[in-house]
């Protein structure tokens, strides 16, 4: 299959990522929790774009992401040793993680079979706006 493209999006630091991250898990469960979270290796790049023409969404190297809610927050995919689990994070601490990096969602989104295509479809569709 042949992926569409022209769907951009911004890669996201992933040690800042992982700060944010630390910081909104020890706020809601404490620093032990928090600690536990690391770089990788989870499926990068984390990616920063636009669904339907006017809402951020932040999508993983699985074509896994989430989309923003009506309160400011977006979930990120974040990883401890043994899960990988979303951690809600406000939208504006989020500005700190993106890079002058971008990426084809074709590109960022890892091929290998069909269950990633089709995750790719999915976001390069709400990237158009359909």
């Amino acid at each position: 299959m042949t992926r569409e493209r022209g769907a951009i999006a911004k890669v996201l630091n992933p040690e800042v990522l992982v700060n944010l991250g630390r910081k909104a898990l020890a706020e809601k469960y404490g620093a032990e929790e928090a600690e536990a979270m690391q770089i990788g290796p989870g499926p990068t790049p984390q990616m920063i774009f636009t669904v339907d023409l006017k809402t951020a969404a932040v999508v993983n190297g699985e074509g896994i992401g989430h989309i923003e809610t009506e309160t400011g927050k977006i979930a990120v995919e974040l990883s401890t040793p043994f899960s990988f689990f979303p951690v809600e994070l406000d939208l504006g601490d989020l500005g700190e993680a993106v890079t002058e990096t971008e990426i084809d969602l074709a590109d960022g989104i890892r091929t290998f079979g069909s269950r990633l295509d089709g995750n790719h479809h999915l976001w390069f569709n709400r990237y158009e706006g359909k």
